[in-house]
């Protein structure tokens, strides 16, 4: 009997992995996939990766077709409990979702472009790990923008107890530099 019940446990154990491995893989794949194709319409060589969250969602803005090359904008929304797949959302022709949406709270938003973006003057500056920023505050949204190696990249995110204004600053610089060595 005690047997029997080991030989069970075992079972439900080793289904249980392969259950979670198996949804692990399949999301990896799935980002990569995503990832491929974030470099073919983008000028990003890799999809901006934060430590400690996972990417919720990938879409991408195309350009006007007028544009030689277009001039996309990467939108990667980012969660810190990332869940189940959820069912898309209709978007227009102008937008092409790459990966996900899954279930957990949007930590922040980070869109990515060569296009220079224009800012308002009542943007305030500030230097973080060497990068200047601009940036403004509406209510508990906290707003980033920064140009680097030829690439605009705006920073949409909550103020929170856990995600605090200099924490925010702090995973904005490090997404913008993520791919460059020391």
């Amino acid at each position: 009997m005690i047997k029997k019940s080991k030989t069970i446990a075992f079972i439900f154990l080793v289904l249980t992995l392969a259950s979670i491995l198996g949804c692990s893989s399949s999301g990896d794949a799935d980002l990569a996939k995503a990832n491929e194709k974030v470099k073919k319409l983008s000028p990003l060589t890799e999809t901006p990766k934060i430590a400690g969250l996972d990417i919720k969602e990938i879409i991408v803005k195309k350009g006007l077709e007028t544009d030689n090359p277009p001039q996309n904008t990467v939108i990667l929304t980012y969660t810190d409990n990332k869940g189940e797949k959820e069912k898309a959302e209709a978007y227009d022709k102008s937008i092409e979702l790459l990966y996900g949406p899954y279930e957990g709270d949007k930590v922040s938003t980070l869109s990515v472009s060569d296009i220079e973006v224009e800012l308002t003057n009542n943007m305030n500056t500030k230097t973080v790990n060497g990068l200047e920023l601009l940036y403004t505050e509406i209510n508990d949204s906290l707003l980033i923008y920064a140009r680097h190696n030829g690439l605009s990249y705006t920073y949409e995110a909550q103020i929170t107890n856990k995600y605090t204004k200099d924490k925010q600053f702090e995973l904005f610089s490090k997404v913008i530099t993520y791919n460059e060595t020391d």
